[in-house]
């Protein structure tokens, strides 16, 4: 049995392919909504954020909602401690 040859395109049949502009992710997307509540002040400093209601309202699982959270972490506008949940931070 024989192997179809693959043959690799040429540089210059690749250089005229456009470059890709990055889409977000999910989770990016999430965070940036997040982030706009809490500067909108609709989500103030000590505001309860269960993931599994926001997941249900940004139609997005909660393991997308858990990424985008530590997102918000590292940025210090979100706040974890175990058995109590995500709050917006002060």
């Amino acid at each position: 049995m024989t192997r179809p040859s693959r043959a690799r395109p040429a540089e210059t049949e690749l250089a005229g392919l456009p470059a890709l502009t990055p889409v977000p992710t999910a989770a990016e997307r999430a965070a940036e909504a997040i982030r706009e509540h809490i500067f909108a002040g609709r989500f103030r400093p000590g505001t309860a954020l269960p993931e599994t209601s926001l997941a249900r309202a940004l139609g997005v699982s909660r393991n997308t909602v858990r990424e985008a959270y530590r997102t918000l972490v590292n940025e210090h506008l979100l706040s974890y401690a175990a058995h109590k949940g995500w709050w917006s931070a002060g």
